[in-house]
Order: C-alpha cells, then structure tokens, then sequence
C-alpha cells in the first residue's frame, strides 16, 4: 500500500474513531439501554469533556514550566533577588564571618618584558663575557660592563617577582570579614577597594626598600 494512501485512510479511521468515540455510554452488561438520540447527546458530552482536558493539560503543563524555570534562575543566584528585595537596614546574619581572600580572588604578578628576555639569562651573560680578560678590552668596550650590567638586571627581575609573590602569597592569605550577608554591590566595592589599594602599595613599599638599600651603599661608599 503506497504511502500517501496509508496516511490517508489513518486519518479516515481517526476521524471515525474520535466522532464515534462515547465516554459516557452506558457499561456492558448493565440494565440501561442508549438510544440513538442519548448515543448523540453522550458523544457531544464526550467531545466537551475531551476538549476541556486537553486544555487543562496544556494549561498545567506550561505552569509547571515557568515554575521550575522560577526555580532554576533562584538556584543559579539563590540569594540575589532575595537580598535585592530587602530593606537597606535588614540585618542577615552569616554563620561563617571570615573568609581567606585567595578563596574567592586569584592574583597574578605581571613585569615588564625584559625580565621575561633572553637579556636576563645566564647564556646572554656568559656570551658577553665569555671568559675574556677584560683588562685588556678599552673602557669604553660594552663586554667590560655589559655583563655586571645584565647580571644586575636579572637580579633586579628575580627580586621583583619574588617581593610580587610573597606580597601576593600575603594578601590571598589575609581575612575578609564580614558578621552580615552583603549585597553583591557593596561586596564588589569593597574587593575593588582592596585590591586598588593592594597594587598601589606593593609597588611603594618595594621602591621605598630599594631606596633605602640605596641609601645605605651611598652611606658605606662616602664613610669610605
């Protein structure tokens, strides 16, 4: 049987099934008997019935979706509308006050790109010097300082990203501390605040050692 004629007489039959269909008739074996104009009435009744179902399905299905669609976006910030939604002076207090900084906040140090070069490896040193006499090279020559000049250098980028990493090491072992729930914008002040006012003192206090180093060579190199 082709296709198209199959689908055909489906139709046919469902069209003959759901306009014949009786819900309400009469069980088989009871007493009562249905008539052609009850047989007629039941039918109608059937339909009704059918056609009210059907739309409080449909009614109870798209509910149930926009309820857990409700759930879903609550889960996904179960706190935020929540906490949106009160008084500026509610109180919600936390049963944990304290929380390290690195739980939450991740610090990378970035320097500037010579000390990520070839100038500040041992091969580029040694390749300048080379194991040469330098007595002999004239004073201008870049080999009789060139090296102490790199080494130097290098020495500088390692003291920097080592001061870098304990300062960061220190602040991502530090304490937040907060006895109440936070609104997300007053939280996210505040970490700005910190970590603001954390790369602009590390900087500070690193050339304010230098400076002090610096000092006390000026001071040994003049006593003698």
């Amino acid at each position: 049987m082709p296709i198209v004629d199959f689908c055909r007489q489906t139709i046919s039959s469902s069209k003959k099934f759901f306009r014949n269909l009786n819900l309400f008739k009469p069980p088989a074996g009871s007493d009562q008997n249905e008539d052609e104009q009850q047989r007629r009435v039941n039918t109608v009744i059937t339909r009704i019935y059918l056609v009210l179902l059907t739309c409080l399905l449909i009614y109870l299905g798209l509910f149930i979706h926009s309820d857990v669609k409700e759930i879903t976006e609550k889960r996904v910030n179960p706190y935020k509308e929540e906490l949106d939604s009160f008084l500026s002076d509610a109180e919600c207090p936390c049963s944990r006050i304290s929380l390290l900084h690195g739980e939450f906040i991740s610090l990378k140090s970035s320097l500037h790109q010579i000390c990520s070069s070839d100038f500040v490896l041992d091969r580029w040193i040694k390749a300048i010097y080379s194991g040469s006499n330098v007595t002999y090279f004239n004073l201008n020559d870049f080999r009789t300082f060139g090296s102490a000049q790199f080494q130097a250098l290098a020495g500088f980028c390692n003291q920097s990203n080592s001061y870098l990493q304990q300062n960061i090491d220190s602040f991502e072992n530090s304490t937040f501390i907060s006895p109440e729930l936070l609104p997300r914008s007053v939280f996210q002040e505040e970490i700005n605040s910190t970590i603001t006012q954390f790369q602009q003192t590390v900087p500070e206090a690193f050339a304010a050692q230098l400076e002090l180093v610096l000092q006390q060579h000026i001071r040994c190199t003049n006593t003698e």
